[in-house]
């Protein structure tokens, strides 16, 4: 733990540098509306850079470039992430911070439902196979 705060404070000290040294800080809008920098464009991908570099086995996901080096199982990961935060943006601008609340609390529950019936499973194949063969 202590690696990484030290590595996030030597980034934040390599940034400021940068910051200070781009007086342009013009912003333009992304097709989905979101406000971005050239700031940001120009700081991401040193930072990614940066931690691939220091971190080799790790992934990143980057919000202006996509993931860098997730491999396949990383990829259902970077899937997932974008899906549930896709979704759950949805729901925030649909239904406020009550219904993110109450799209989280759903799984807990129908897991709790389903929970019952994934124990009798052992006891149904017994009785269609017989006691002697299951």
């Amino acid at each position: 733990m202590d690696d990484w705060l030290s590595f996030a404070r030597e980034r934040v000290v390599g940034s400021r540098g940068l910051l200070a040294s781009r007086p342009d800080w013009s912003s333009q809008f992304k097709p989905d509306h979101a406000l971005i920098t050239r700031l940001d464009l120009v700081i991401e991908p040193k930072l990614c850079e940066c931690t691939l570099l220091r971190y080799p086995d790790h992934g990143v996901l980057d919000e202006e470039f996509g993931a860098r080096r997730t491999g396949f199982i990383g990829a259902f990961g970077v899937l997932g992430a974008a899906l549930s935060g896709y979704l759950l943006a949805k729901v925030i601008d649909v239904w406020g911070w009550n219904g993110f609340f109450l799209a989280l609390s759903i799984p807990p529950c129908c897991r709790t439902l389903l929970l019952p019936l994934l124990g009798q499973r052992k006891h149904l194949a017994q009785r269609v196979a017989g006691p002697d063969e299951a």
